[in-house]
């Protein structure tokens, strides 16, 4: 079963660094790759630390028992609020309606927790607790990459398809 897994980790490793080389090298879009690695961690972070505290419904009890409707909530507002505020901050970065930049990071938000579902479901679907001893306690490196690999996508094409 571990074989499939670490074929599974190398194949996020590969979609992850190619999203960075079909990047054009201009700096706008370096800045924009940062911003979607943001958006990943940023949810991650802030749903992992809002479960914790206020969590009280289960929403994928038998696949992530320690994921709570509370925290995706809060993982998704606050960083769609942060990123917007952080974004609207810097007028050079985006010129673009507000209530697009809001939707973009808001649906990108989304992938991320999709993201971090699916790995879950995958390990669960394999009968394994972390996918690697890389980093304890966290799940292993792929957990720390899982919401990474629906975001880019996600944030990049939905910038490509507003034409931003």
């Amino acid at each position: 079963m571990t074989k499939y897994f670490n074929f599974f980790f190398w194949v996020q490793i590969f979609l992850i660094f190619s999203s960075i080389l079909f990047l054009p090298t201009y700096e706008i879009y370096r800045e924009l790759f940062f911003v979607a690695i943001l958006i990943a961690v940023l949810t991650d972070s802030i749903a992992y630390y809002s479960g914790k505290k206020l969590g009280k419904i289960k929403i994928f009890p038998k696949t992530s028992p320690n994921k709570t409707l509370e925290g995706l909530i809060c993982g998704n507002l606050i960083t769609t609020l942060l990123l917007t505020f952080i974004i609207v901050s810097r007028p050079t970065f985006f010129d673009l309606n507000y209530l697009l930049l809001i939707l973009i990071v808001w649906v990108s938000s989304l992938a991320a927790i999709l993201g971090d579902y699916l790995q879950s479901r995958f390990k669960r679907i394999q009968n394994i607790k972390d996918s690697g001893k890389i980093l304890p306690g966290h799940g292993g490196i792929s957990d720390r990459l899982d919401s990474h690999l629906t975001t880019l996508p996600v944030f990049f094409g939905l910038l490509e398809f507003f034409k931003l």
